[in-house]
């Protein structure tokens, strides 16, 4: 008796590992909206591999992108297509440092990503 209530416990508690490492994964996803003009958040920090994806929220009237200006040394720049609406771009972000993303369209819409080790 005593054996079946260790073991049950021990699932138990891996269970919630499991459950943990899951909810842990899905943490390194981070979402920006992308709307009328504005990317929202507009200045975000992440951790080195987080993934981030840009969601064009429906009934947008204007057409955006997402650009990568000025990066820290190494990376590469980045573009989306041109979008309204119902679209989504992402990119994973592996290197320290700050990203500067804009619009091509709207030069005032900009965004800061600081990403941290």
């Amino acid at each position: 008796m005593r054996r079946a209530l260790l073991l049950a416990v021990s699932v138990c508690v891996l269970a919630l590992a499991i459950a943990g490492a899951s909810a842990a994964s899905k943490s390194k996803t981070r979402t920006v909206k992308v709307s009328d003009d504005y990317y929202a958040p507009v200045k975000f920090t992440v951790k080195a591999g987080t993934k981030i994806r840009w969601v064009w929220l429906d009934g947008n009237y204007d057409t955006h992108d997402v650009r990568l200006g000025k990066r820290p040394k190494g990376v590469k720049k980045f573009k989306s297509q041109l979008a309204a609406s119902d679209f989504t771009f992402s990119r994973k972000l592996t290197v320290p440092g700050t990203y500067h993303i804009y619009c091509s369209i709207h030069r005032t819409m900009r965004e800061t990503i600081v990403v941290k080790r």
